[in-house]
């Protein structure tokens, strides 16, 4: 115990041991800090005090550049052939890429050197999903083989199953196909963010739409007076979720104008207030706004029989009749979707909950896209009118949307 390692400075205190320098962060617990809040960044802290984002660690930015400079030097030496001469054809031989990466990024790394290969023949070698999954994907032309070393044979993997594949290799199944999704959106996620560099956002609003039908939205929001001059209406289906969108709110922000207001819609479906109270802080947290529609779609604002009688003529009274019979006349539909959201863990749902759930609130859980269909045929058979809801009105005026106009 008197014997001190050369490498280990001497203490003052003999009760303290000796420091070991430079091998643990000064503050480990920064990084979880960092996970509770929302609006810093995940960061470590070295020795130095130098800060280094964890988001950083194995993203691959070195393995970017190769493809790259290899890139341009192919195109370089394609032009600096000279006349009379076959211009060279240029193949690149990767081993294992996605070595030192997190797997997300791996999947970046094989659409990147992808896009290289309409030019360019790559063959890689690789244990990772992030590349021979690229068969699956249609908008590469990848040819994907399997070498198993105990036989030395070698065979298309369309032969093989790909959770065997996975198996074989040590990756779940389950795992593999989760971060295959989360790929697919990121990369959606990515396209929609480019093509929004590419716009000028010149509204003070902008409205990220789940739905890529839009029309409806935005003649509720051009009635809480948001019109074409002080919002824009966007789709953000293509992110696959609404948390794709709000990140969408956070890279609008940095990528944009810090001054644009973003407006998340989300159709309400059967969410319970604990999920769309969730969601408005997960909103909130985005410097976002949340809008959730009255009903399970945006259909159901337009279930309005004040609405409805000042944009038709008919009699509000009677537009309540009709909307009554339009509601009866759809309500197995509207039992079928209602059914699916109370579906019990082994595929059944009780029958009895779902009637009284529905019984409870019919307005709340009516079909709404059904129970506008079948409204507007019976407006046409009794009065022989046509609903048109691009009109807008001030009874569908939402308050959270005019409260941005202000």
């Amino acid at each position: 115990a008197s014997r001190r390692s050369k490498s280990c400075p001497k203490t003052d205190n003999p009760r303290q041991p000796p420091r070991l320098a430079n091998a643990v962060p000064s503050r480990p617990g920064r990084p979880f800090k960092s996970v509770l809040d929302p609006k810093r960044p995940i960061t470590e802290e070295s020795h130095n005090g130098n800060i280094y984002l964890l988001k950083s660690r194995g993203d691959g930015i070195q393995a970017w550049h190769i493809p790259i400079i290899l890139n341009v030097m192919a195109k370089m030496e394609r032009q600096t052939t000279r006349s009379g001469f076959v211009n060279p054809d240029t193949i690149w031989g990767l081993e294992e890429p996605e070595n030192n990466l997190e797997l997300s990024n791996a999947f970046k790394l094989a659409r990147q050197i992808c896009g290289f290969s309409t030019d360019i023949q790559v063959l890689i070698t690789s244990h990772s999903p992030a590349f021979y999954e690229l068969r699956d994907d249609p908008n590469y032309n990848a040819e994907t083989y399997c070498l198993v070393k105990d036989d030395q044979r070698i065979t298309r993997l369309a032969d093989h199953d790909t959770a065997q594949i996975n198996n074989d290799m040590g990756i779940l199944d389950l795992i593999t196909r989760y971060v295959s999704e989360a790929n697919e959106r990121a990369k959606e996620q990515e396209e929609l963010v480019n093509e929004l560099r590419g716009k000028a956002i010149t509204a003070r609003v902008l409205v990220l739409c789940e739905d890529e039908n839009i029309g409806l939205l935005e003649t509720v929001l051009k009635s809480s007076g948001l019109t074409d001059d002080h919002c824009q209406v966007l789709s953000y289906s293509g992110c696959g979720n609404i948390h794709g969108a709000f990140q969408l709110a956070r890279l609008i922000k940095n990528i944009k104008s810090p001054e644009t207001k973003v407006v998340v819609h989300r159709d309400q479906d059967y969410l319970n207030a604990e999920e769309i109270e969730e969601l408005r802080r997960k909103a909130k947290n985005a410097d976002s706004v949340l809008f959730v529609t009255l009903g399970n779609e945006i259909e159901s604002h337009f279930l309005n029989p004040d609405y409805i009688a000042a944009t038709t003529g008919v009699d509000a009274a009677d537009v309540a009749e009709l909307l009554d019979q339009a509601t009866e006349a759809v309500v197995e539909k509207s039992y079928d979707a209602l059914s699916k959201s109370l579906k019990k863990p082994d595929g059944t749902w009780g029958y009895k909950k779902m009637i009284e759930t529905y019984e409870n609130d019919p307005e709340r859980y009516r079909d709404s896209k059904a129970v506008l269909g079948q409204l507007r045929q019976l407006l046409h058979e009794h009065h022989g009118v046509t609903l048109n809801t691009n009109v807008a009105h001030e009874s569908l005026r939402v308050d959270i949307l005019a409260d941005l106009v202000a």
